[in-house]
């Protein structure tokens, strides 16, 4: 019974031990998504570091950076608090308003602490890292240094939006190679894959339970990211 009990307890830590990848890599933000407006960050060292649970987080725009702590549920693998504790202060005046957004995401209810989510994708040559915010606003990180041409290159335009049983996509530009399109939910599991012959198609989501759901269109090193619900 001992042993049992011990084993118990073993599966207990391993069952609700944070995603170590969170704390492992280096984060580079790539799209900012509030009330559903896409923001593409001026630069491409912003970023993010978790040094490790219930400790330091660090969060930069390569001028300033806004500091605190971390705070991770001992019941739960994908939520986390963050407090804040301080700001640098430079003046970097070519990336404030920037700044005013992406640090206001981490503090958008008006208080020092504020409750988010998050999901780790797995790519074929990159992770992606989607922060959720209370009020269902979204940061996305690679740990891939894109040029920001590659943030901005891809335009890809989803309708409609919230969808019911299909969703059509369009690209700006013709699609040049292999393309993808991938479909998770808020908990980061593939729920769907489909590979992309034109720059304009429309995908059946009729299966898919209603919720939150994350596109990610890949065409060789180039991806952009998109917010759907499903109703």
């Amino acid at each position: 019974m001992k042993a049992f009990g011990l084993l118990m307890l073993l599966l207990t830590s391993v069952s609700f031990a944070q995603d170590s990848r969170l704390f492992e890599n280096q984060w580079y933000l790539t799209n900012l998504i509030l009330n559903a407006n896409e923001n593409i960050p001026p630069f491409n060292n912003m970023g993010i570091t978790f040094y490790q649970e219930n400790s330091n987080l660090d969060i930069s725009d390569a001028c300033n950076s806004l500091f605190g702590f971390t705070e991770f549920p001992s019941n739960n693998v994908s939520d986390f608090s963050f407090t804040a504790s301080g700001q640098t202060l430079l003046d970097c005046m070519d990336r404030i308003g920037f700044e005013q957004l992406y640090f206001g995401f981490f503090s958008e209810n008006n208080t020092l602490t504020n409750n988010f989510t998050y999901t780790i994708l797995e790519l074929e040559n990159e992770k992606i890292l989607v922060i959720n915010s209370e009020l269902n606003n979204q940061a996305v990180y690679s740990t891939q240094m894109l040029s920001t041409n590659q943030y901005q290159k891809l335009n890809l335009n989803i309708s409609p939006n919230p969808v019911t049983d299909y969703i059509n996509i369009k690209l700006d530009e013709p699609i040049i190679g292999k393309a993808t399109i991938k479909i998770y939910n808020s908990i980061g599991k593939l729920c769907q894959k489909q590979g992309l012959n034109t720059n304009q198609e429309t995908i059946n989501i009729e299966k898919l339970l209603s919720g939150i759901y994350l596109i990610i269109f890949e065409n060789g090193k180039e991806i952009t990211t998109k917010k759907f619900i499903k109703r």
